[in-house]
């Protein structure tokens, strides 16, 4: 496995994880439970990290796609949405830090939750967009190597009558 193929693991991670995120937030602040807040916030942390190790494997995977021949406007328009949802993600993990820090006071707690609660939607559509466009790449021709079946010969069909 090399970067590239780390690239296309890691990049799921996030498109998956941030949503989580959402119904969890959501989850937290029904129950009113500062642990499971808390729980969210440093969960964000880490998401944004597994995020910009996505990210970081960008750039190897450009670089092997195009080599193959795939067509670079798609691929621009993937890297550009990646650096924006990584922007978002980013400002999503400040105010998880800011947040983390805030449960249970209540006079910055509802601010931060709900500045937090804005970014993650936010980085969600971000990170969607990313996706979306990141799967008009055709992978197989470009990054996974590909192998087509062999047709069976005369005689191999002939045995399986």
């Amino acid at each position: 496995m090399d970067l590239a193929h780390l690239h296309l693991i890691l990049n799921h991670v996030p498109i998956v994880g941030f949503p989580f995120l959402l119904v969890l937030g959501i989850w937290a602040h029904l129950r009113n439970d500062d642990a499971l807040r808390k729980f969210l916030y440093a969960m964000a942390i880490g998401l944004t990290l597994v995020t910009a190790g996505a990210f970081q494997t960008g750039e190897p995977a450009e670089d092997r796609a195009e080599s193959t021949g795939l067509a670079k406007s798609v691929i621009h328009d993937h890297e550009e949405a990646a650096e924006t949802a990584m922007v978002f993600a980013w400002v999503t993990a400040a105010l998880a830090a800011v947040a983390l820090f805030s449960v249970g006071k209540p006079s910055i707690d509802k601010i931060t939750a709900g500045l937090f609660a804005l970014s993650l939607v936010l980085t969600i559509g971000a990170l969607g967009w990313t996706g979306y466009v990141g799967g008009q790449i055709r992978h197989g021709d470009g990054i996974v190597a590909t192998s087509t079946p062999s047709t069976p010969s005369a005689q191999e069909s002939d045995d399986d009558d």
